[in-house]
């Protein structure tokens, strides 16, 4: 199906064929057709923040412009429960911001952590995990930077 109008380049994707544009996944379904490449299911880590027990604070945020899914945790390896005590941060599992991660954060954030962790993917190459705190982010994004 053919997109005749561009006037929303929300809608255009990076996987346009020529000069043509096509109307294109939404975030989520990008987000699931990355995750299969790699042998994995998006949809259970969706689930995982989805159906959460109440406790627990896992979000979902979602629009036309940005995808993330984030969680206040307070130990230090994301990835283990079990690992060392800290003080709470933000654990970012999944974003797509096409405003920029940082500045959509902030706008979004249900309430500030000091630390915020996340992975890059640039060019289809994962990062680890780094921790950047809150106030270094937002003092990056005032120079107009996006991360």
């Amino acid at each position: 199906m053919e997109n005749t109008n561009n006037e929303t380049p929300a809608t255009q994707s990076n996987q346009s064929i020529g000069e043509q544009v096509y109307t294109t996944l939404s975030l989520l379904d990008q987000a699931t057709v990355m995750y299969h490449a790699k042998g994995m299911e998006f949809i259970e880590l969706l689930d995982y923040y989805l159906n959460c027990p109440p406790h627990h604070k896992r979000f979902v945020f979602s629009g036309p412009r940005y995808f993330i899914l984030i969680e206040d945790v307070d130990y230090e390896d994301p990835m283990n429960p079990e690992s060392k005590k800290v003080d709470n941060y933000w654990h970012i599992a999944w974003q797509q911001c096409m405003d920029g991660f940082a500045q959509t954060l902030f706008k979004i954030a249900p309430y500030k952590l000091d630390k915020v962790c996340f992975m890059r993917n640039k060019d289809g190459v994962e990062s680890e995990f780094k921790s950047y705190s809150w106030d270094k982010l937002k003092r990056i994004t005032s120079y107009g930077i996006k991360t």
